[in-house]
Protein backbone atom coordinates (compact mmCIF):
# COMPACT_ATOMS: atom_id res chain seq x y z
CA UNK A 1 0.00 0.00 0.00
CA UNK A 2 2.57 2.62 -1.32
CA UNK A 3 1.30 6.12 -1.21
CA UNK A 4 -1.33 5.81 1.57
CA UNK A 5 -0.40 8.41 4.40
CA UNK A 6 0.34 6.85 7.34
CA UNK A 7 -0.86 8.58 10.89
CA UNK A 8 -0.38 8.10 14.51
CA UNK A 9 -2.79 6.62 16.42
CA UNK A 10 -0.89 6.65 20.21
CA UNK A 11 2.49 7.84 21.30
CA UNK A 12 3.69 6.17 24.33
CA UNK A 13 6.93 7.52 26.91
CA UNK A 14 8.85 4.74 25.85
CA UNK A 15 9.99 2.42 22.89
CA UNK A 16 8.94 -1.06 24.86
CA UNK A 17 5.43 -0.25 25.19
CA UNK A 18 5.14 1.20 21.53
CA UNK A 19 6.54 -2.00 19.97
CA UNK A 20 4.00 -4.04 22.35
CA UNK A 21 1.78 -2.11 20.26
CA UNK A 22 3.13 -2.01 17.32
CA UNK A 23 3.51 -6.71 17.98
CA UNK A 24 -0.10 -6.36 18.56
CA UNK A 25 -1.57 -4.49 15.20
CA UNK A 26 1.23 -6.63 13.17
CA UNK A 27 -0.54 -9.70 14.26
CA UNK A 28 -3.98 -8.64 13.70
CA UNK A 29 -2.27 -7.81 10.66
CA UNK A 30 -1.71 -4.01 10.48
CA UNK A 31 1.11 -2.90 9.47
CA UNK A 32 2.21 -0.80 12.03
CA UNK A 33 5.70 1.07 12.68
CA UNK A 34 7.22 2.83 15.51
CA UNK A 35 8.69 5.83 14.82
CA UNK A 36 10.96 8.23 17.41
CA UNK A 37 10.89 12.07 16.32
CA UNK A 38 11.70 13.37 19.15
CA UNK A 39 12.77 11.77 22.97
CA UNK A 40 9.42 13.24 24.58
CA UNK A 41 7.43 9.97 22.81
CA UNK A 42 7.38 7.16 20.52
CA UNK A 43 4.83 7.11 17.92
CA UNK A 44 2.82 3.95 16.37
CA UNK A 45 1.56 5.05 12.94
CA UNK A 46 -0.43 2.70 10.52
CA UNK A 47 -2.01 3.34 7.47
CA UNK A 48 -4.83 6.15 7.43
CA UNK A 49 -7.22 3.26 6.31
CA UNK A 50 -6.60 1.26 9.32
CA UNK A 51 -6.38 3.72 12.05
CA UNK A 52 -9.54 2.91 13.63
CA UNK A 53 -9.65 -0.39 13.37
CA UNK A 54 -6.05 -0.14 15.11
CA UNK A 55 -7.32 1.66 17.79
CA UNK A 56 -10.15 -0.66 18.49
CA UNK A 57 -7.42 -3.41 18.84
CA UNK A 58 -5.08 -1.17 21.04
CA UNK A 59 -8.27 -0.58 23.36
CA UNK A 60 -9.03 -4.26 23.32
CA UNK A 61 -5.41 -5.62 23.74
CA UNK A 62 -2.95 -2.68 25.16
CA UNK A 63 -5.34 -0.75 27.79
CA UNK A 64 -2.71 -1.28 30.51
CA UNK A 65 0.14 0.24 28.42
CA UNK A 66 0.55 4.07 29.55
CA UNK A 67 -0.37 6.46 26.47
CA UNK A 68 0.53 10.18 25.75
CA UNK A 69 -2.65 11.80 25.86
CA UNK A 70 -1.23 15.06 23.84
CA UNK A 71 -1.47 15.27 20.09
CA UNK A 72 1.52 14.79 18.41
CA UNK A 73 1.06 14.92 14.55
CA UNK A 74 2.94 17.18 12.42
CA UNK A 75 1.23 20.17 11.56
CA UNK A 76 2.20 19.40 8.05
CA UNK A 77 2.56 16.07 6.29
CA UNK A 78 1.38 16.36 2.69
CA UNK A 79 3.45 14.67 0.19
CA UNK A 80 2.89 14.02 -3.87
CA UNK A 81 0.52 11.71 -5.01
CA UNK A 82 2.72 11.67 -7.94
CA UNK A 83 6.17 10.91 -6.85
CA UNK A 84 6.12 10.93 -2.60
CA UNK A 85 8.57 14.29 -2.73
CA UNK A 86 7.54 16.38 0.35
CA UNK A 87 8.67 19.52 -1.53
CA UNK A 88 4.98 20.46 -1.52
CA UNK A 89 3.64 24.07 -1.52
CA UNK A 90 0.16 26.04 -1.23
CA UNK A 91 -0.81 27.25 -4.75
CA UNK A 92 -2.24 30.50 -2.80
CA UNK A 93 -5.63 30.33 -4.57
CA UNK A 94 -7.46 33.06 -2.56
CA UNK A 95 -4.08 35.58 -3.11
CA UNK A 96 -4.10 34.48 -6.94
CA UNK A 97 -8.01 35.29 -7.01
CA UNK A 98 -7.54 38.30 -5.12
CA UNK A 99 -5.12 39.84 -7.70
CA UNK A 100 -6.89 38.45 -11.11
CA UNK A 101 -10.37 39.95 -9.55
CA UNK A 102 -8.62 43.50 -8.53
CA UNK A 103 -6.86 43.47 -12.37
CA UNK A 104 -9.79 42.81 -14.31
CA UNK A 105 -12.08 45.12 -12.93
CA UNK A 106 -9.58 47.60 -13.00
CA UNK A 107 -9.37 46.55 -16.71
CA UNK A 108 -12.99 46.83 -17.15
CA UNK A 109 -13.97 50.12 -15.59
CA UNK A 110 -11.09 51.41 -17.45
CA UNK A 111 -12.73 50.09 -20.60
CA UNK A 112 -16.31 50.78 -19.48
CA UNK A 113 -17.00 47.35 -19.97
CA UNK A 114 -17.95 47.01 -16.36
CA UNK A 115 -20.07 43.39 -17.19
CA UNK A 116 -17.52 41.82 -19.28
CA UNK A 117 -14.98 42.23 -16.28
CA UNK A 118 -17.82 40.74 -13.63
CA UNK A 119 -17.83 37.63 -15.85
CA UNK A 120 -13.66 37.65 -16.20
CA UNK A 121 -13.83 37.76 -12.68
CA UNK A 122 -16.62 34.89 -11.95
CA UNK A 123 -14.10 32.81 -14.58
CA UNK A 124 -11.56 33.49 -12.43
CA UNK A 125 -12.94 32.08 -9.53
CA UNK A 126 -14.41 29.07 -11.18
CA UNK A 127 -10.85 28.04 -12.27
CA UNK A 128 -9.14 29.03 -8.62
CA UNK A 129 -11.48 26.42 -7.14
CA UNK A 130 -11.27 23.59 -9.53
CA UNK A 131 -7.39 24.30 -9.21
CA UNK A 132 -5.11 22.21 -7.02
CA UNK A 133 -4.30 23.63 -3.40
CA UNK A 134 -0.93 21.87 -3.15
CA UNK A 135 1.92 22.18 -5.90
CA UNK A 136 5.05 19.53 -6.07
CA UNK A 137 8.12 21.58 -6.34
CA UNK A 138 9.81 18.32 -7.48
CA UNK A 139 7.21 17.03 -10.74
CA UNK A 140 4.77 19.97 -10.62
CA UNK A 141 1.74 18.30 -9.66
CA UNK A 142 -1.42 19.96 -8.27
CA UNK A 143 -3.73 18.24 -6.47
CA UNK A 144 -5.98 19.46 -3.12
Amino acid sequence: MTGMSRVTVTAYPVRDAAQTAQRALDTAGIDAEVDQPDESRVRVRVENLDALRAGDILNRECATLPEIEEPDEEAFENACPACDSLDVASTNRGQTLLLFSVLIMAVGVAADITQAAFFGVLATAVYQLVRGRWRCAVCGETWD
